[in-house]
């Protein structure tokens, strides 16, 4: 029997994230961020959705939940939450927003000495 492999949340953050994000920080910080979150379940799509905009709003970009809606073809309410959802986890589980935010502040660093 042909077992077909499912896509996973981080497959899907890839895909349609790779499509917005322009810092390729941000979407490890995101990727980082999933790597805890999809052990509680949910939505793949929605939940790449959301740790890319928790990854925005901790490095404060601006990008809107529309905008991450449209590449991710669901709706802004969806986005917001779960990137409530997800901001919801990180405070339960301080390391993992300590560790994101060191992915953003690192990324920031290393292009303000390139320049």
């Amino acid at each position: 029997m042909l077992k077909i492999q499912r896509k996973t949340s981080k497959d899907y953050l890839f895909e349609y994230g790779g499509k917005i994000a322009s810092d390729p920080e941000l979407l490890q910080a995101a990727h980082q961020t999933l790597t805890i979150v999809q052990k509680k379940g949910g939505n793949p799509v929605a939940l790449a959705a959301g740790a890319l905009y928790y990854a925005y709003k901790l490095k404060k970009t601006n990008i809107s939940k529309d905008q991450i809606a449209q590449a991710f073809g669901i709706s802004a309410r969806t986005v917001d939450t779960n990137e409530r959802k997800i901001r919801h986890l990180a405070t339960i589980v301080p390391s993992q927003q300590e560790l994101v935010a060191s992915i953003i502040v690192t990324s920031q660093t290393l292009s303000s000495t390139s320049h």
